[in-house]
């Protein structure tokens, strides 16, 4: 979600916005591996959603593309 408000002043001094849900509430930077890894966290309820075998599937890919590249997969 990006807030139209600040989308102005964003253009005017050339700020660059990197939008928070691109990345899954954090998943796909791949900090949560499991339930236990998000359990207590406060992305907990939002990154669930993403632990199944899709998602952990989608992470190894993003993995293999990041270490390719010498990157990180967020």
């Amino acid at each position: 979600m990006f807030e139209d408000d600040l989308e102005p002043l964003c253009l005017k001094r050339e700020v660059g916005v990197i939008n928070f849900y691109a990345l899954a509430a954090g998943f796909l930077t791949g900090k949560y591996r499991s339930a236990q890894d998000a359990t207590g966290r406060a992305r907990e309820n939002r990154v669930a959603k993403y632990l199944n075998p899709r998602g952990l599937a989608l992470l190894n890919v993003l993995d293999s593309v990041a270490q390719t590249h010498g990157a990180s997969p967020a």
